[in-house]
């Protein structure tokens, strides 16, 4: 089997990137999905903390977490 010419590789490239570009997307927005459910499970919503208040505590957990601490 001969090998594609450069246009032909270039264009499959980018059609895989195009597709992993959305499913990188996809994947986001699922676990964007996850968080918002379990915020509204857990009554983070009627807490009234601001946006920069519940970041903090995101921030908190993040770093709790990557130290070591509980998975």
């Amino acid at each position: 089997m001969a090998r594609k010419n450069l246009v032909d590789r270039l264009t499959l490239a980018e059609q895989e990137l195009e597709a992993a570009k959305t499913k990188f997307v996809k994947l986001q927005k699922e676990s964007a999905d996850r968080i918002a459910r379990l915020a509204l499970k857990s009554g983070l919503p009627n807490l009234g903390l601001t946006d920069d208040q519940i970041k903090a505590e995101f921030d908190s957990i993040v770093a709790k977490h990557r130290k070591g601490g509980t998975s």
